[in-house]
């Protein structure tokens, strides 16, 4: 995906962090650990995929302390839960009035009291809520700076049974009823743009999200800012890069703009919130998912070990056509770096996130397709649940049943799918 800037500004994020770092820097107190856990990785990477699918095992979480920095190594195959598409919201539009499901920009979509689903249209600068069977029950919000006006909604979260939006335009976090009346604000830093994918809240509890934002500090650093009934708390600082071009190509245009490509199959930095002040972070060449508390010492560690799956030619070419089509068309254009191999693997991590009940979410690719797979609170496998469909500028929402998550069509015209998750057979 390209995202062509002014010089100076940082790129856009890609599905869920465009930020990097490596994870053997992570000050793990045990170097004998470290070491082991990447001889596993390295010995996983050698081993080649196999035609048969690999064996269903029972899940196995073994459990570790070594040197005050917890371990939880999850084994087997986790049982495949069942996930059924409950709504469909989306409508192309036609002569005359619009239709109650048709948007202009999806930037956020949630599912609230009652099963309701709040729809943020970024383009609209309104909020659309609609009942389980797909009506519109009511909407609010218009373009403005006032009580319940909108600049620009990035994202929405719940705070106990009050709404938030993040308008990063105005610079506030909007609060509302569930039933859109306007409680109040939060000064939120705004002149940020970017992709919704990012730059939202991050929940990791009913009464807990966190938002992105940029500290007052010289450095104009990254920040997760925590958000609660009570008002504003903590701040977790995003972890930076020690090599920004490890997964991006950046073209120097001679009229002076910059360019940024995603490498195909290259390792990236996933980071989110987690509860008690945590932050979970990985590097999606290795399954292994730290979690830091605000001082930068990783406290906890949850691992799991899965048949590394070959990388594609097709795959390759793909993810390098937009990046070539570039360079034919702006044969001026400088690039670094000037070339890129093809590894011969894939990453086995794709996406990280939480959800209110504090499970983490990762979407894994396996020898037997791509799943999300589910951890409790403490970092215990319990299941998975085949991908679907989301778009990269916005990010999915899970909640106790319900998944979200937003798309568009080859004509860019957005749609929202509700999904339930059955933990339990028929």
């Amino acid at each position: 995906m390209k995202a062509a800037i002014s010089r100076g500004k940082p790129p856009r994020p890609s599905r869920i962090s465009r930020v990097f770092v490596n994870l053997a820097s992570f000050p793990v107190r045990s170097a004998a650990i470290r070491c082991l856990a990447a001889g596993l990785v390295v010995m996983l990477a050698a081993c080649r995929l196999n035609d048969d699918p690999a064996p269903v095992t029972p899940v196995e979480t073994a459990i570790d302390t070594i040197g005050g920095v917890e371990y939880l190594r999850n084994t087997g195959t986790p049982p495949t839960w069942r996930i059924e598409t409950r709504l469909t919201l989306g409508s192309a539009g036609a002569i005359g009035e619009p239709a109650p499901d048709e948007f202009g920009r999806v930037s956020s979509a949630i599912t609230g009291p009652n099963n309701r689903v709040y729809v943020a249209d970024a383009l609209n600068d309104e909020i659309k809520v609609f009942d389980p069977n797909g009506a519109l029950a009511f909407r609010f919000g218009r373009d403005g700076e006032g009580p319940g006006e909108f600049g620009t909604i990035y994202s929405l979260a719940w705070l106990g049974d009050t709404l938030l939006a993040l308008d990063f335009q105005v610079g506030r976090i909007g609060l509302f009823s569930a039933d859109g009346e306007w409680i109040g604000q939060r000064r939120h830093p705004g002149s940020i743009s970017g992709s919704p994918a990012f730059l939202r809240f991050f929940q990791t509890d009913q009464r807990e999200a966190w938002a992105f934002s940029l500290s007052t500090s010289p450095d104009r650093s990254r920040v997760f800012v925590r958000h609660t009934p009570n008002g504003v708390s903590d701040t977790l600082r995003l972890l930076s890069a020690d090599d920004p071009t490890s997964s991006v190509i950046i073209c120097d245009h001679p009229n002076g703009s910059i360019s940024f490509f995603n490498i195909p199959y290259a390792s990236r930095l996933l980071q989110h919130p987690a509860r008690n002040g945590l932050l979970a972070a990985v590097q999606t060449a290795e399954y292994r998912i730290a979690f830091l508390d605000a001082t930068g010492d990783t406290v906890r560690v949850v691992e799991r070990e899965l048949e590394p799956v070959p990388t594609t030619s097709d795959g390759w070419d793909e993810g390098l056509e937009e990046y070539r089509t570039y360079r034919d068309e702006n044969p001026g254009a400088s690039c670094e770096p000037g070339s890129v191999d093809r590894p011969s693997v894939q990453p086995p991590v794709r996406s990280l996130l939480l959800d209110p009940g504090g499970r983490l979410w990762t979407e894994v690719i396996t020898v037997d397709g791509v799943f999300w797979e589910v951890f409790d609170p403490r970092g215990r496998l319990a299941g998975r649940v085949p991908a679907f469909s989301y778009g990269d500028r916005t990010a999915p929402y899970f909640s106790d049943r319900y998944v979200v998550a937003v798309h568009t069509d080859t004509l860019d015209t957005p749609s929202v799918t509700v999904y339930e998750v059955h933990t339990q057979p028929r």
